[in-house]
Protein backbone atom coordinates (compact mmCIF):
# COMPACT_ATOMS: atom_id res chain seq x y z
CA UNK A 1 0.00 0.00 0.00
CA UNK A 2 2.93 2.36 0.94
CA UNK A 3 4.57 2.03 -2.26
CA UNK A 4 1.41 2.83 -4.06
CA UNK A 5 1.10 5.75 -2.37
CA UNK A 6 4.69 6.70 -3.00
CA UNK A 7 4.15 6.14 -7.05
CA UNK A 8 0.85 8.23 -7.06
CA UNK A 9 2.54 10.80 -4.69
CA UNK A 10 5.39 11.31 -7.28
CA UNK A 11 3.45 10.79 -10.52
CA UNK A 12 0.99 13.07 -9.75
CA UNK A 13 3.24 15.75 -8.66
CA UNK A 14 5.16 15.58 -11.66
CA UNK A 15 2.67 15.20 -13.94
CA UNK A 16 0.87 17.96 -13.06
CA UNK A 17 3.61 20.51 -11.91
CA UNK A 18 7.12 19.49 -13.39
CA UNK A 19 10.31 20.90 -12.13
CA UNK A 20 10.58 24.69 -13.31
CA UNK A 21 12.27 27.24 -10.86
CA UNK A 22 12.64 30.15 -12.46
CA UNK A 23 14.85 33.46 -11.12
CA UNK A 24 11.73 35.43 -12.02
CA UNK A 25 9.37 33.94 -9.01
CA UNK A 26 12.62 33.91 -6.85
CA UNK A 27 13.04 38.21 -7.31
CA UNK A 28 9.45 38.80 -7.51
CA UNK A 29 9.34 36.69 -3.72
CA UNK A 30 12.61 38.53 -2.70
CA UNK A 31 10.98 41.73 -3.79
CA UNK A 32 7.49 41.35 -1.54
CA UNK A 33 9.81 40.30 1.46
CA UNK A 34 11.72 43.70 0.78
CA UNK A 35 8.96 45.48 0.92
CA UNK A 36 7.85 43.79 3.88
CA UNK A 37 10.86 44.26 5.78
CA UNK A 38 10.66 48.13 4.16
CA UNK A 39 6.71 48.56 6.13
CA UNK A 40 8.34 46.73 9.43
CA UNK A 41 11.17 49.46 9.93
CA UNK A 42 8.40 52.22 9.53
CA UNK A 43 8.86 53.72 12.64
CA UNK A 44 6.01 56.16 13.51
CA UNK A 45 7.25 57.26 17.07
CA UNK A 46 4.18 55.31 18.88
CA UNK A 47 6.10 53.92 21.98
CA UNK A 48 3.93 52.51 24.95
CA UNK A 49 7.06 52.68 27.59
CA UNK A 50 5.53 49.92 29.30
CA UNK A 51 9.41 48.45 29.63
CA UNK A 52 8.40 45.39 28.52
CA UNK A 53 10.75 45.13 25.18
CA UNK A 54 10.30 41.47 24.93
CA UNK A 55 6.51 41.30 23.83
CA UNK A 56 6.98 43.28 20.23
CA UNK A 57 4.22 40.98 18.21
CA UNK A 58 7.14 41.13 15.90
CA UNK A 59 7.95 37.15 14.89
CA UNK A 60 11.60 38.38 13.43
CA UNK A 61 12.98 36.70 16.61
CA UNK A 62 11.06 33.48 15.58
CA UNK A 63 13.77 30.71 14.32
CA UNK A 64 12.74 30.17 10.65
CA UNK A 65 11.50 27.37 9.20
CA UNK A 66 14.44 25.60 7.89
CA UNK A 67 14.69 22.19 6.41
CA UNK A 68 18.79 20.83 6.27
CA UNK A 69 19.88 17.69 5.35
CA UNK A 70 22.76 15.51 3.60
CA UNK A 71 21.79 13.83 0.17
CA UNK A 72 24.13 10.71 -0.41
CA UNK A 73 23.67 8.03 -3.55
CA UNK A 74 24.97 4.37 -3.09
CA UNK A 75 28.14 2.67 -4.41
CA UNK A 76 26.25 1.26 -7.30
CA UNK A 77 25.61 5.06 -8.88
CA UNK A 78 26.93 6.22 -12.18
CA UNK A 79 25.37 8.68 -13.78
CA UNK A 80 25.24 12.24 -14.48
CA UNK A 81 23.03 14.60 -12.07
CA UNK A 82 21.15 16.61 -13.21
CA UNK A 83 18.77 18.24 -10.79
CA UNK A 84 17.75 17.94 -6.87
CA UNK A 85 14.41 19.05 -5.65
CA UNK A 86 12.46 18.87 -2.93
CA UNK A 87 8.66 19.20 -2.04
CA UNK A 88 6.51 18.72 0.87
CA UNK A 89 3.44 16.77 0.89
CA UNK A 90 0.37 16.90 3.93
CA UNK A 91 -0.56 13.34 2.51
CA UNK A 92 1.18 10.87 0.55
CA UNK A 93 -1.88 10.24 -1.79
CA UNK A 94 -1.77 14.13 -2.59
CA UNK A 95 -1.58 15.19 -6.43
CA UNK A 96 0.32 18.39 -5.89
CA UNK A 97 2.87 19.65 -3.42
CA UNK A 98 1.77 21.93 -0.39
CA UNK A 99 4.90 23.25 -0.98
CA UNK A 100 8.23 23.43 -2.98
CA UNK A 101 11.87 23.05 -1.36
CA UNK A 102 15.11 24.36 -3.02
CA UNK A 103 16.36 23.21 -6.29
CA UNK A 104 19.84 22.89 -7.15
CA UNK A 105 20.84 22.40 -10.85
CA UNK A 106 24.09 20.34 -11.07
CA UNK A 107 24.39 19.17 -8.19
CA UNK A 108 27.62 17.87 -7.25
CA UNK A 109 26.98 14.44 -5.91
CA UNK A 110 28.36 11.18 -6.74
CA UNK A 111 30.04 7.96 -4.82
CA UNK A 112 31.87 9.46 -1.87
CA UNK A 113 30.45 13.05 -2.52
CA UNK A 114 27.79 13.80 -0.49
CA UNK A 115 25.26 16.88 -1.21
CA UNK A 116 24.28 19.27 2.09
CA UNK A 117 21.23 21.18 1.17
CA UNK A 118 19.57 24.11 3.20
CA UNK A 119 15.35 24.99 2.24
CA UNK A 120 13.55 27.66 4.01
CA UNK A 121 9.84 27.23 4.41
CA UNK A 122 8.16 30.29 6.05
CA UNK A 123 4.57 29.47 4.38
CA UNK A 124 4.58 25.99 5.77
CA UNK A 125 2.98 25.41 9.36
CA UNK A 126 1.83 21.67 10.05
CA UNK A 127 3.37 17.54 9.34
CA UNK A 128 4.21 16.98 6.09
CA UNK A 129 6.28 14.64 4.44
CA UNK A 130 9.50 15.18 2.64
CA UNK A 131 10.15 14.24 -0.73
CA UNK A 132 14.13 14.43 -2.37
CA UNK A 133 14.43 13.40 -6.18
CA UNK A 134 17.71 13.64 -8.12
CA UNK A 135 16.66 13.26 -11.40
CA UNK A 136 19.90 12.30 -13.62
CA UNK A 137 20.68 12.59 -17.63
CA UNK A 138 19.18 9.99 -18.75
CA UNK A 139 15.57 9.97 -16.77
CA UNK A 140 12.67 12.08 -16.72
CA UNK A 141 15.54 15.16 -16.53
CA UNK A 142 12.86 17.14 -14.00
CA UNK A 143 10.14 16.77 -17.33
CA UNK A 144 7.71 14.58 -15.27
CA UNK A 145 8.03 11.71 -12.86
CA UNK A 146 11.05 10.05 -11.88
CA UNK A 147 12.36 7.48 -14.63
CA UNK A 148 11.86 4.32 -12.81
CA UNK A 149 15.32 2.67 -11.97
CA UNK A 150 17.13 5.92 -13.32
CA UNK A 151 16.32 8.73 -11.25
CA UNK A 152 16.47 8.56 -7.51
CA UNK A 153 14.19 9.73 -4.82
CA UNK A 154 13.85 9.90 -1.01
CA UNK A 155 10.39 10.07 1.12
CA UNK A 156 10.18 10.34 4.21
CA UNK A 157 7.77 7.95 5.87
CA UNK A 158 5.66 9.81 8.37
CA UNK A 159 5.66 13.90 8.44
CA UNK A 160 7.57 15.91 10.30
CA UNK A 161 6.60 19.02 12.45
CA UNK A 162 6.83 22.19 10.22
CA UNK A 163 6.72 26.24 12.06
CA UNK A 164 8.68 24.91 14.89
CA UNK A 165 12.20 25.90 13.57
CA UNK A 166 14.99 23.72 11.88
CA UNK A 167 13.88 20.30 10.92
CA UNK A 168 17.40 18.07 9.95
CA UNK A 169 16.84 15.01 7.93
CA UNK A 170 20.52 14.00 8.74
CA UNK A 171 22.26 11.98 6.37
CA UNK A 172 20.57 10.18 3.61
CA UNK A 173 20.96 7.77 0.70
CA UNK A 174 19.04 8.11 -1.99
CA UNK A 175 17.51 5.07 -4.07
CA UNK A 176 16.53 4.24 -7.39
CA UNK A 177 12.82 4.65 -7.91
CA UNK A 178 10.66 1.93 -8.47
CA UNK A 179 7.36 0.53 -7.50
CA UNK A 180 8.47 -1.90 -4.92
CA UNK A 181 11.04 0.63 -2.98
CA UNK A 182 9.81 1.34 0.07
CA UNK A 183 10.33 4.71 1.28
CA UNK A 184 12.86 4.65 4.22
CA UNK A 185 12.70 5.99 7.61
CA UNK A 186 12.90 9.44 8.89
Amino acid sequence: MRNHLLLTLLAGLFLLFGCESTDDDDAADDDAADDDDAADDDDTGDDDDTGDDDDTGDDDDAEPNLVVGTATVPQEFDAEPMMLAVFFFESMGAEEPDGYGVQVMNPAIGVGVELPFQSEQDSLVGDYHIAVVLYVVGGSEGQGPPAEGVDYVWVTEDPLPFGVGTIDLGNFEMFPYTEEAPPPAP
